[in-house]
């Protein structure tokens, strides 16, 4: 008996990067997707792949 599976898997991604007051919400949007994305394939090599396109739910700009 032969049986396989197939899970499509929605994650969370906290990203780091950090953007000056210049950045437009489109670059930071680009910029964050593709970090995830990098942090994703490093984390799981070649034993899955990313599948769609990933959504961005929140950016948070904060004064310091």
């Amino acid at each position: 008996m032969k049986a396989s599976a197939r899970i499509l898997v929605t994650l969370d991604v906290p990203i780091n990067d950090q953007w000056g007051d210049g950045t437009d919400i489109a670059q930071i949007r680009e910029q964050a997707v593709r970090s995830a994305l990098e942090k994703l394939r490093d984390i799981l090599r070649n034993n899955a792949r990313v599948v769609g396109d990933p959504k961005v739910t929140i950016v948070l700009v904060e004064d310091v």
